[in-house]
């Protein structure tokens, strides 16, 4: 029985689609991206912490602790959900992590997934527009900010 630092992380797992590695299929992730709310192996996480934290925000579902509001995002989140987004803007098949995680696409499911997450923890929350790319736009590739410190809040 593996043992997670939160105790809702073993009942994401137990979701089909969060059973595998988002990125390569490998069984069993130990890792997660709070931000894209996906589960990922030790290989895919290293990669993703390359991104930036404007991208991916990686934690340990064993070693790292995790509160309430970063397991919203998984639960909010999960595997099977990005997938549906890849599979809207032609991704699904792509190895490309850039075109996974880099575009206005990807963009806009981390954005739309905080807010998500946002209204479910803050019943005052004042819910921002969103406008969801055409698929041309989708697939352009964002700027990546510099300043990593000022992207992610943990609070």
């Amino acid at each position: 029985m593996e043992i997670y630092s939160h105790p809702d992380i073993a009942e994401i797992l137990a979701i089909e689609d969060n059973q595998k590695c988002m990125d390569c299929g490998t069984a069993k992730p130990k890792w997660a991206s709070i931000n894209n709310g996906v589960f990922l192996c030790l290989k895919c996480a290293g990669l993703h912490r390359n991104f930036g934290l404007n991208i991916s925000v990686i934690r340990s579902l064993q070693i790292d602790s995790w509160d309430d509001k970063q397991i919203m995002f998984l639960k909010k989140g999960g595997n099977a959900n990005y997938k549906e987004l890849l599979k809207e803007f032609n991704l699904l098949s792509t190895n490309s992590l850039d075109l996974k995680y880099k575009t206005k696409a990807a963009d806009y499911y981390r954005k739309k997934l905080r807010q998500d997450v946002e209204k479910e923890i803050n019943p005052d929350y004042k819910e921002l527009e969103i406008e969801k790319p055409d698929i041309t736009t989708g697939l352009e590739i964002i700027e990546t900010k510099t300043n990593d410190a000022d992207i992610y809040n943990n609070d």
